[in-house]
């Protein structure tokens, strides 16, 4: 989800988704002392391939042990005092990414730097293979962290990324994907239009994407505990991020790349939107409705549910793992927000926000706060519509 509030949010996967050298012929005379020659090409090539050994700082190399440590032994106090917290949007990510490590069956994580460079005194970029078992799994990762002094203590700052701005955006990426994320740049207005014609309003501030060419590296910063893959993902008040490893996966072209993305960015931004204006507590269901309404170019759907409302409310999302029943909670959380916008109005559904947006911030993530977001739902239509939740789904059924 988004603004100053809930959640994570994500779509799913659910579709099936020569270069001619042409080298010159080059006529070489007969040199006399070849030797000579060589040896000079000789010491010529070996000095273009030499480059400066960066010793690494123990401070850095303490400050990754510590992470592997906390994360093992789930001490979040520990782990969290190697995060940047001057970084609030990572700072906040490796908080939700600590919450869902004390729930998961994550065991023997191992850091190992395998190189680095360095920026300055104060700032390494480094180089780092991250082992770990889930559910018994062995899993391995490769990504590269910036990483910050402060006062002679290092501190994990984020991932390496190179820098895009638009008019509201900022986009983070991996140096690898320099094409993609220009192509993505060319069109991340359009989804911020799109929200704010569709959906009628849009975030404040700006907001910073993130691109990731991995899809293992993609989850893991996210919720390693989710089994299935996602093509985008948000939570309060973290970056939006996208996972682009998809797209490498499937290769699509250049058309195929704009509409995809377009929609998964108009989802994530619509979570964003509505995070900020329920405070972080809209139910998760409602979310997943609202965010995929505006991925639909706010095209109704209001055929019979198979899942009512009451239904959707017991279902924690994030726990699925089938592709049908993931499908059917999208689906249907989609068309039970048509059809309470067909029944009420668009306005209607912004007045049953910002009745939840006068509670206090939810600071804890969608998934944990189901119930309680949802509790808080019954309030509010209670006191806006009269309606119980019952009568709610008897009534937009009609």
């Amino acid at each position: 989800m988004a603004n100053i509030s809930q959640l994570s949010y994500f779509i799913i996967e659910l579709e099936e988704i020569n270069i001619n050298i042409i080298r010159p012929v080059v006529k070489i005379k007969r040199i006399k002392r070849l030797p000579l020659l060589i040896l000079s090409l000789t010491i010529l090539m070996s000095a273009c391939e030499y480059k400066e050994k960066v010793e690494i700082p123990q401070e850095i190399t303490r400050t990754v042990d510590i992470i592997s440590q906390t994360i093992n032994s789930k001490d979040r106090k520990g782990f969290l005092e190697c995060i940047d917290i001057n970084n609030s949007e990572f700072y906040a990510e490796e908080n939700h990414l600590f919450e869902d490590i004390e729930s998961a069956d994550i065991t023997n994580l191992k850091l190992q730097i395998t190189g680095l460079s360095r920026v300055n005194d104060s700032i390494y970029n480094v180089d780092l293979i991250q082992s770990y078992d889930l559910n018994n799994e062995k899993n391995s990762i490769k990504y590269t962290g910036v990483f910050k002094s402060y006062n002679g203590s290092f501190k994990f700052h984020d991932l390496y990324f190179d820098i895009i701005s638009t008019d509201h955006f900022t986009i983070k990426y991996s140096p690898s994907l320099s094409k993609e994320a220009q192509l993505f740049s060319a069109f991340v207005e359009d989804a911020y239009k799109n929200v704010k014609n569709i959906y009628g309003i849009t975030p404040s501030g700006r907001t910073i994407i993130k691109l990731y060419e991995d899809n293992d590296v993609f989850s893991w910063f996210i919720k390693p505990s989710i089994n299935f893959l996602m093509s985008g993902w948000y939570e309060y008040p973290e970056s939006i991020k996208i996972n682009l490893g998809l797209q490498k996966e499937k290769k699509y072209d250049e058309p195929t790349f704009r509409i995809k993305y377009l929609k998964t960015l108009s989802h994530e931004l619509t979570h964003r939107t509505n995070m900020q204006e329920s405070n972080n507590n809209i139910p998760y269901w409602m979310a997943e409705g609202i965010a995929t309404f505006v991925e639909n170019n706010g095209v109704l759907k209001i055929s019979p549910p198979a899942l009512k409302v009451t239904e959707l409310e017991k279902i924690n999302l994030e726990k699925l793992s089938e592709s049908k029943d993931i499908s059917d909670y999208y689906t249907n959380s989609y068309i039970n927000v048509s059809l309470f916008i067909n029944k009420f109005g668009l306005n209607k559904l912004h007045d049953i926000l910002r009745e939840l947006g006068k509670f206090p911030l939810q600071v804890r993530t969608g998934g944990q706060s189901i119930e309680d977001s949802n509790n808080k739902f019954h309030k509010v239509i209670e006191s806006c519509l009269s309606l119980t939740i019952n009568q709610l789904d008897r009534e937009i059924s009609k």
